[in-house]
């Protein structure tokens, strides 16, 4: 089994993740501890404020 924080770290080598809001809030929930699949926050487009 892979580690999705290692997964997230190769997608972000070969993508710019760094402007991928997906990617963004994958890396938040897991760093709160939280599984990304199937969150909401995934398909969101974060709005500007």
């Amino acid at each position: 089994m892979v580690e999705p924080h290692f997964l997230l770290s190769l997608y972000s080598n070969i993508h710019s993740s760094d402007k991928c809001f997906a990617v963004q809030a994958a890396v938040k929930l897991l760093d709160k501890g939280i599984d990304p699949e199937g969150c909401k926050e995934l398909i969101q487009i974060p709005t500007r404020d």
